[in-house]
């Protein structure tokens, strides 16, 4: 779903689905977590993964598994949002809330 829209409406996609609540830390495994978010927006947004690393990921760690920790981090969310089916309800309701986010884009 994210791969085919343009990188501005996926950073703010992702943006307005970190406020929503249900995004938590999750058990499943699939599931991005809030953090999972939060990396692929940097990443995203082009910082690089030693710096996405450093952010996120205990200094204790070796520099390359918190780099491969943040590469996964980000895996999740682009798998979970490629895969991710929309059922006609749930695309009229995403049509609607990115419509109101590029509205308020536009009149600023």
């Amino acid at each position: 779903m994210l791969s085919s829209w343009q990188k501005e409406d996926r950073i703010r996609y992702v943006e307005v689905r970190l406020q929503d609540p249900e995004i938590r830390e999750c058990e499943d495994p699939k599931t991005p977590s809030r953090v999972d978010h939060q990396i692929w927006l940097l990443r995203e947004r082009g910082n690089s993964w030693k710096d996405i690393a450093d952010r996120h990921y205990p200094k204790h760690m070796k520099l390359s598994a918190r780099k491969s920790a943040a590469v996964r981090a980000r895996g999740r969310v682009e798998r979970y949002y490629t895969n991710a089916v929309l059922t006609p309800d749930s695309r009229e309701a995403l049509e609607c809330l990115l419509s109101g986010v590029k509205i308020v884009f536009v009149h600023n």
